[in-house]
């Protein structure tokens, strides 16, 4: 059975009745929606508690710059490892060499050799850094003499 919205208004000002199922459906989609908004607002925002770390791993992924295929490589490390969020993998090199290992022991040959070479950039970018800064100045060698003192 296909109604229009102006088909129902007008029978339900007429004073007919409009179907119970029809009314569920439409309070069913409202909530759907309404849990839906729920849910983003909770997913981009955060939690009531200040606690969201998620938030900073992300935050941080993005400051290594890391790519997304590697930050998915750590989300998917962290649940198998069954730590409470990727970022304990990025607190010390060897929390990511031991936990990268142990996940990467699950697969083939060919793709565990994959997921070690993509944890061994990951591990170059967050605990090897660049040691030369390109924006660095070097400090003076020497102070300006300022004269004898006084």
């Amino acid at each position: 059975m296909q109604t229009s919205l102006s088909d129902i208004s007008k029978h339900a000002v007429q004073g007919g009745q409009v179907r119970w199922a029809l009314l569920l459906v439409v309070f069913g989609g409202l909530a759907g929606v309404l849990a839906g908004v729920s849910l983003a607002r909770k997913w981009r925002g955060g939690t009531d508690d200040g606690n969201n770390n998620d938030a900073v791993f992300l935050r941080y992924a993005h400051h290594l710059a890391l790519p997304w295929l590697d930050r998915l490589l750590l989300w998917r490390i962290a649940r198998a490892a069954k730590l409470p969020t990727p970022l304990t993998l990025l607190v010390s090199s060897g929390t990511l060499h031991h936990h990268g290992r142990q996940f990467a022991a699950g697969f083939s040959a060919s793709r565990r050799k994959r997921i070690l070479r993509r944890l061994s950039a990951v591990q170059r970018v967050a605990f090897d850094p660049d040691p030369i800064d390109p924006g660095f100045s070097e400090p003076p060698t020497a102070l300006p003499d300022a004269g004898p003192p006084r």
